[in-house]
């Protein structure tokens, strides 16, 4: 596979290069030249092969590696994703269970299964393990998920990035639920169409590299060269379509959350999971939806004191 650059969308590079390099050499994010679709056939065999095998196939598509089953399994365990779920079609997919208790153990694990780095991974090479594992959650989980939502924090972008690509790529994602913390750059792109470019990140670039011609493109990177607010236009913002919704859910709401969950369902959830599960109930509160909604755990929670 070929890589383009959020900057410069001219010049191609290595798969070798998006994996082991944070940014191009133009100092943007490493991208797919041209984004892979999988056929139905490959999705469905993804319901009935080893979550590995499915994990190895995406980062051998992207990063052209010759992974195997068994090299995926030598490296981040015989592991399967657990699934907790509760009324209203929400489905929590536990990926902490790992020997620290986090999904970055799977993230590192697997940088480190393809260049030998013990550090974690950044630009692309996340996003890429990111959308490896959300094919594998797809594989994992019960077939009534024929199409889903999907809770993504967006303080940074980066895992939204992941959820937009696999869509491209053809996972089943109905609708995209971004949540924020108290500085609420999401909310504030999606709703107001301005972004505090103070808070931007590389994976900010690249989400509005999706959406921007390269003249408007530049002038967003201005506007983060002395931290100013970008605001975007209305062509742009119609664009940004396949996010559903955007929440700020405050830390003070958070334990509120969090016991409320224990209270009513017996279970167990982390800070982050709350921050999803609290946009959750927002957008259900404003929309009336109650589709199928998948939410990502990805740290072992606490135990509430009975």
């Amino acid at each position: 596979m070929l890589y383009t650059s959020t900057r410069n969308i001219n010049d191609t590079f290595t798969a070798h290069r998006a994996l082991n390099e944070e940014t191009a050499p133009d100092g943007g994010m490493y991208v797919p030249y041209r984004v892979p679709v999988l056929s139905p056939d490959v999705l469905t065999s993804m319901r009935k092969q080893p979550v590995s095998q499915t994990v190895a196939d995406i980062l051998n598509l992207f990063f052209s590696t010759q992974l195997s089953d068994s090299q995926v399994v030598s490296s981040i365990g015989d592991f399967s994703f657990r699934f907790h779920e509760i009324a209203q079609n929400v489905l929590f997919t536990e990926m902490w269970h790992t020997p620290d208790s986090n999904s970055d153990y799977l993230t590192s694990a697997l940088y480190r299964l393809m260049t030998g780095k013990r550090e974690f991974p950044k630009g692309w090479a996340y996003v890429g393990i990111e959308i490896a594992l959300l094919f594998a959650i797809y594989g994992a989980i019960d077939q009534k998920y024929k199409e889903f939502d999907v809770i993504v924090p967006a303080d940074d972008f980066a895992e939204l990035i992941a959820v937009l690509y696999a869509k491209d790529m053809g996972l089943p994602v109905k609708g995209i639920i971004c949540v924020c913390g108290e500085n609420g750059v999401a909310w504030d792109l999606v709703n107001k169409g301005e972004l505090d470019t103070s808070h931007a990140s590389l994976y900010t670039e690249c989400f509005l590299h999706r959406y921007l011609c390269q003249p408007d493109m530049q002038t967003y990177l201005d506007t983060c060269a002395r931290k100013g607010v970008y605001l975007i236009d209305e062509i742009y913002m119609e664009q940004m379509n396949c996010i559903s919704y955007a929440a700020v859910v405050s830390s003070g709401r958070i334990d509120t959350v969090i016991s409320s969950m224990h209270s009513a369902n017996g279970y167990h959830i982390d800070c982050g999971t709350a921050l999803a599960y609290g946009g959750l109930q927002d957008y259900r509160a404003s929309i009336g939806t109650n589709e199928r909604t998948i939410i990502l755990s990805r740290k072992r929670p606490e135990r509430i004191k009975e």
